[in-house]
């Protein structure tokens, strides 16, 4: 089980497949993950930053885009060379890129009218930092609003191939369209002649190949680099270098920088790629854009001392040279390093994948073999059985064949419901017509793995997959089920069958009464209405025990401590005081942890059967006694009478609802419930009950109790 830093792993899974491989970070993915790039915890948000997000502010980066970017205006014209009409550095661009990206609001196109008015107040403040405070005049103007224009148009050129709001490059694919709308604009303002030193009308092509190298260098660097600290958002997924591989990366900087350039008229330029490589194999996505940053600049720098060509006009000058060494070693490290890192975060989901699939397989095969119905996924195509449940094979009774057997029902014995014959192939749920996809459940016949004929009701569905269609067989016993109904079927039509004689009795009594009472002869209406006042508690009787059966088997345990002794002294004391009245002989100390109104049931309906079933002219003689079982925690009492017995056979049967015992069934009333009504209830408490005949010819009936 993987762990889940603050999510779910579903909605990890979840997340990581809809954002394209772009996964929370997990504690398995790098132990050594730090705040500098985000951390697991944080919410991965690639859109552009929202317009109450409080940094970087959009008020706060205009003011410093008007601040700072004429500043590097300054910066760059103070490199430029008049005669040659070339500049060593020229950043404007990458001020102007990042100071219209936080309004920019939108996605492929900005909405709203600030990213228009702050593009005007750009351009109006680099024309004037151009045209006046330097003054370039006219070719000022065009310099800036050519500027702030293309910018706009490379602006629109890469967000239209990012698939999401962020300026920042998080693929191979979105750092090949960064670089590669850097070199539109740069293309764009050489062949328009948007560059410092120029006379409006006088374009030349070796000046406009030298800046637009030049631009190039000064806009990838600065873009790559502006992109990624102010729009990267994700958590990190790459290990942090370690020190000695900063420290190797530093020092082959400087000497891959160096050297090519001290040593220029030797072939040494190859070297600017050993740390570019390097670079690109050891740091993170932010790592690499300090390291552009920084090798840009000290590249420039040592370019601008070392190269005796620096200023020398052509497209092909050591200082073009340079440039495109620099533009394509960070491209290089850029380009690694967003490999790596789109790797790892693949190979995250991967394995954030696999875990939640393994959750999800180990979930469903825990379900899979909880499931009491059977269940058999079958290949109709191979003829194999894919997979099967403990349940299909306890209720199919024998083991269950990788293939699916020549015939199924003489391999699994499958007979009729009532187990008159076997069935046919072709009657088993197997055959689809077309158009169906299910067939409805048919009950089958079957002999489970315990030796048990049991009924089974199976369906089947077919269901279309991309590896071919399958066929899933269900299974569920309905055995019980069908015991139930016939239960219910013989429960119906005994109540009618019980209730139907008092219910005659006592309307013929009633209309007795009736005809009496009009001939005014009282004495025998009043006969009639006595015998049809016991028929009527007859049928009361009857419906009291009925009620009495259900709530037994159905109504909810309220248990307590019941102190068994009072109880069946409540019992006793129920029974008249004369000369056939039932005496008792009790020893019934233990308290019980049961229910007790249908303990109070118990105790009464084994009483009163023992009364019930005192041989003919004997006066009732009933034992109860309570000992602590042989199971621990149980508490075993005894009912003893001295009455007409069992029949040898019966001692089970007699539990069985509507069940009596043929001895002397015939002249003893009855419902055949009560014993089943005791049977439902000590079962309902756990305990078992069993009776026998005893040395006096009588029954015993023993059952146990939880004890409290």
């Amino acid at each position: 089980m993987v762990g889940q830093p603050t999510r779910s792993r579903m909605t990890d899974l979840t997340e990581s497949i809809r954002r394209a491989g772009r996964p929370e970070a997990g504690p398995e993915a790098n132990p050594e993950a730090g705040p500098e790039e985000g951390t697991a915890s944080a919410p991965v948000d690639d859109s552009i930053q929202p317009e109450n997000e409080p940094w970087p502010s959009r008020w706060l980066l205009l003011a410093m885009g008007l601040v700072i970017g004429p500043a590097t205006v300054t910066v760059g014209l103070l490199t430029l060379d008049a005669h040659t009409q070339t500049l060593l550095v020229w950043p404007p661009a990458a001020s102007i890129f990042l100071t219209l990206g936080v309004w920019w609001r939108g996605g492929a196109a900005p909405r709203g009218r600030g990213f228009w008015v702050v593009a005007a107040v750009l351009a109006a403040t680099y024309s004037l930092w151009l045209g006046w405070v330097h003054g370039l005049g006219l070719s000022g103007v065009w310099v800036a609003v050519a500027m702030v224009s293309l910018t706009i148009v490379g602006m629109f050129l890469y967000r239209s191939a990012l698939p999401r709001d962020s300026w920042a490059p998080h693929t191979p694919s979105d750092l090949i369209s960064l670089f590669a709308t850097c070199v539109a604009v740069s293309v764009l303002l050489g062949a328009v002649g948007a560059y410092p030193g120029l006379d409006l009308g006088q374009l030349e092509l070796e000046p406009a190949v030298q800046w637009a190298s030049r631009n190039l260098a000064n806009l990838w660097t600065g873009l790559a680099t502006v992109s990624l600290f102010f729009y990267w958002r994700r958590p990190r997924v790459l290990p942090v270098p370690q020190t000695w591989q900063l420290i190797l990366l530093g020092v082959l900087g400087v000497l891959c920088t160096y050297l090519p350039r001290a040593y220029s008229d030797l072939p040494l330029a190859w070297m600017a790629l050993a740390p570019a490589l390097l670079a690109g194999m050891t740091l993170t996505p932010l790592g690499g854009a300090v390291y552009v940053l920084l090798f840009g600049t000290f590249a420039t720098a040592a370019s601008a001392v070392l190269l005796p060509g620096m200023a020398e006009a052509g497209a092909l000058s050591n200082a073009s040279i340079a440039d495109y060494l620099l533009i394509f070693s960070t491209f290089v490290t850029m380009l690694l390093v967003l490999f790596r890192d789109e790797h790892a975060r693949l190979a995250q989901a991967m394995r954030t994948e696999r875990a939640q699939a393994a959750d999800v397989s180990d979930l469903l095969e825990a379900v899979f073999g909880s499931m009491s119905d059977g269940v058999l996924l079958t290949d109709p195509i191979e003829g194999g059985i894919v997979m099967h449940n403990p349940a299909a094979r306890r209720m199919l009774g024998t083991a269950i064949p990788t293939q699916s057997p020549p015939s199924w029902a003489a391999y699994f014995g499958i007979r009729t419901p009532d187990g008159s014959r076997p069935v046919a192939e072709y009657e088993l749920p197997l055959w689809f017509e077309k158009g169906t996809d299910s067939l409805p459940p048919k009950e089958y016949g079957i002999r489970n793995s315990e030796g048990e004929q049991r009924v089974v009701a199976a369906s089947a569905h077919l269901l279309r997959s991309q590896v071919g269609p399958r066929v899933l067989l269900l299974f569920h016993d309905v055995t019980a089920e069908q015991a139930r109904d016939r239960e219910l079927r013989g429960f119906a039509g005994t109540v009618a069958h019980d209730l139907k004689s008092p219910l005659t009795a006592l309307t013929g009594w009633i209309e007795l009464a009736q005809q009496q009472l009009a001939s005014a002869d009282e004495a025998a209406g009043r006969h009639a209405m006595t015998k049809a006042r016991q028929a009527s508690d007859q049928m009361r009787l009857l419906i009291d025990d009925y009620l009495a059966f259900t709530v037994a088997r159905e109504g909810l345990l309220r248990l307590g401590d019941v102190p068994l002794a009072e109880l069946v002294r409540e019992v006793a004391d129920s029974y008249p005081r004369d000369s056939l009245a039932p005496t008792f002989d009790l020893d019934v100390t233990h308290t019980s942890r049961a229910d007790i109104a249908l303990t109070r049931q118990l105790l009464s309906n084994l009483v009163g059967n023992a009364v019930k079933y005192t041989r003919p002219g004997q006066r009732p003689r009933i034992e109860l006694r309570s000992h602590d079982d042989v199971e621990p925690g149980w508490v075993q009492v005894v009912v003893a009478d001295r009455g007409v017995g069992i029949q040898p056979g019966d001692e089970q049967r007699i539990f069985d609802a509507f069940s009596r015992s043929d001895k002397d069934a015939e002249q003893v009333a009855g419902t055949g419930l009560g014993l089943a009504l005791c049977h439902s209830i000590v079962t309902r408490h756990g305990g078992r009950i069993h009776a026998e005949s005893n040395e006096h010819g009588g029954a015993t009936f023993r059952f146990t109790l939880p004890k409290a």
